[in-house]
């Protein structure tokens, strides 16, 4: 009866293992569905981080963008330029 008890643990956690595995997928995806999202509607914004996470646009100039408001952001978008 023992035995038993043991397998029954172990395929509880073998699924608990599966569904944060599941969970972990399911944000990748979701993460790729905004970031397509994004390429496809705001393509400069898009640009802006992808140039950001390639060490083409520095912290300095990323935080400068992030001061900006309304207006102003809009327009530093609508104007970047792919480095």
């Amino acid at each position: 009866m023992e035995t038993e008890k043991t397998e029954l643990e172990l395929t509880e956690l073998e699924l608990e293992e599966f569904l944060e595995e599941v969970e972990k997928v399911q944000a990748q995806l979701r993460f790729n569905k905004i970031v397509q999202e994004m390429k496809e509607n705001d393509p400069n914004l898009y640009q802006i981080l992808f140039d950001f996470l390639h060490k083409k646009l520095s912290l300095d100039e990323l935080n400068d963008f992030l001061s900006l408001e309304g207006e102003a952001r809009r327009a530093y978008i609508d104007s970047y330029q792919a480095r």
